[in-house]
């Protein structure tokens, strides 16, 4: 348990962490994956983030961040909703100058029945976004992850991927929304997007809503998902997106799965 809880973040918006919850992750030794959403953007700033970032440095943790997304459109044909996403992403990366993640997940964002009818135009206006946003974490330490929300198979995925794998962008696998809006199964999530993995959400549903219930229980074979997982080199973090909460019979379920 103790190794795992080294190697694994749990989710947290960072509103709640600054209204007392930080002190149960620092009590339980837990590295956060930050929530940086609209309210976290507009309502904190530098000094909370720097009380945060040092009162988990000195307890040896490093957290995650988990960038805006909520209708955000980094390759929007519409120059006033691209200027608001990149404003959010602005809010993000001045967050990130003082938080110091590991990476810093975003949705890719990519919804074939909004998008399909111009995706190549899509792809490219979100290229030019999401360049700008991997050299600015870069520089700043983190990595940039793209995580699937409602793409249908790696495919719709893979194009960005590779077009921005020298930046270091890599894909975090979201095992949850896989189940609800992925025709592709695991298996071919990982044989076609495999060397681009560099992060794993982990959280259950039974196939209806983005429930994010704790490991094991929802419908989702974590057992075959895993063993998946485990012919691939190890991610570079493995996320747990069931709250502080659903944590214990998560860490209970995945000492019995870890691979690596």
């Amino acid at each position: 348990m103790s190794d795992l809880r080294d190697r694994v973040q749990v989710n947290a918006r960072f509103f709640h962490l600054a209204g007392g919850l930080l002190d149960r992750f620092l009590d339980e030794g837990l590295n956060p994956e930050i929530g940086l959403f609209a309210k976290d953007l507009d309502e904190y700033g530098p000094d909370q983030f720097r009380e945060a970032e040092k009162a988990l440095r000195d307890r040896g943790l490093r957290p995650t961040v988990h960038g805006p997304f909520v209708d955000l459109s980094p390759g929007s044909p519409d120059p006033l909703v691209l200027a608001a996403t990149r404003r959010r992403f602005e809010q993000l990366v001045e967050a990130v100058e003082i938080l110091r993640p590991r990476s810093v997940t975003c949705h890719l964002g990519f919804e074939h029945s909004r998008h399909g009818y111009f995706k190549e135009f899509w792809l490219e206006q979100s290229l030019t976004t999401w360049r700008w946003l991997a050299r600015e974490l870069r520089d700043r330490g983190a990595r940039l992850m793209l995580e699937n929300t409602f793409e249908r198979a790696p495919e719709e995925m893979l194009p960005a991927l590779n077009e921005l794998s020298s930046l270091g962008v890599g894909l975090c696998l979201d095992v949850g929304h896989l189940n609800l809006f992925s025709a592709a199964k695991v298996a071919q999530w990982v044989e076609e997007a495999g060397p681009c993995l560099g992060q794993l959400h982990l959280h259950d549903n039974f196939g209806h809503r983005d429930d994010h219930l704790p490991i094991g229980q929802g419908r989702i074979d974590y057992p075959a998902v895993f063993r998946n997982l485990a012919y691939l080199p190890e991610p570079l973090t493995v996320t747990m997106e069931v709250g502080i909460e659903g944590a214990p019979l998560s860490f209970a379920a995945l000492e019995q799965l870890w691979p690596w």
